[in-house]
């Protein structure tokens, strides 16, 4: 039997904010512990290697959730993809890109609107492309365009215990 609707939903009385502030990738590989309550919420995230918060301009990144059923073959998965646009030509940044090509991540969510949502939390997301570009007019991008994506069975949980973020970002010996 599946599951039963069980509330509606209500329209916010203010205006949304949008947007990622930042994002922590945090290597499938190296994930300790992760559980969630059954609200869809974390209650434990640890990594035996330490992690790093990426801080991005406004307006250069975003995420989308994308639940997909295919009736014929009784099918369900939820596509979870991330955007992140680097504005700089560096050496140091193109050597970062290489890295995200090499790996399974889970990203956590950093929003403008204080939220933080963990991507890729079961599956992880890996790299579909990165460009990097010179631009062409004064104005347009210099620097880099990451996108990655990855299918997951559930929607994106919460982080809500900034404890748990702490913790990743502290150095590991």
């Amino acid at each position: 039997m599946c599951d039963e609707i069980t509330s509606g939903y209500s329209k916010r009385n203010c205006r949304a904010i949008a947007g990622v502030k930042s994002f922590i990738p945090v290597d499938m590989s190296n994930i300790d512990t992760y559980t969630t309550d059954g609200a869809g919420t974390v209650t434990a995230l640890t990594s035996h290697r330490t992690c790093f918060r990426y801080s991005l301009d406004v307006n250069s990144s975003s995420y989308t959730q994308t639940p997909t059923g295919d009736r014929a073959n009784g099918a369900y998965n939820i596509v979870q993809a991330f955007t992140a646009i680097f504005k700089d030509d560096e050496l140091a940044t193109d050597q970062a890109m290489d890295l995200f090509v090499q790996g399974y991540y889970a990203i956590i969510v950093e929003m403008r609107n204080g939220k933080v949502k963990l991507l890729g939390a079961e599956n992880g997301l890996t790299v579909t492309t990165i460009e990097m570009t010179s631009g062409q007019a004064g104005t347009d991008l210099t620097g880099s365009t990451l996108n990655m994506e990855g299918d997951e069975n559930t929607v994106a949980p919460v982080i809500a215990d900034a404890a748990i973020i702490t913790a990743l970002l502290v150095a590991h010996s």
